[in-house]
């Protein structure tokens, strides 16, 4: 790789372009999922890229049953003690 080659690879890996590109937010695996099931797409696999927005996205039984699951389950890292 030449250093000129830098500025490209840093456009294809930012998040604007993951956003848009169809193999990472798996757009083959959702339509065919959506024809299936008959339901609308609600958003992109790749969403916003802002840490903690799943809050946003969840009701708050959401997050109550996922904050059950987590307590229950004990997984390392996914709450604070």
């Amino acid at each position: 790789m030449q250093e000129e080659d830098f500025p490209k690879l840093m456009d294809h890996l930012s998040f604007d372009a993951m956003k848009k590109n169809p193999a990472v937010n798996h757009d083959e695996l959702t339509e065919r999922l959506i024809k299936i099931h008959g339901m609308d797409r609600k958003s992109d696999f790749i969403r916003k890229g802002k840490v903690g927005s799943w809050k946003e996205e969840l009701s708050s039984d959401s997050k109550k049953v996922l904050d059950e699951w987590m307590q229950k389950n004990k997984i390392p890292g996914l709450w604070e003690d």
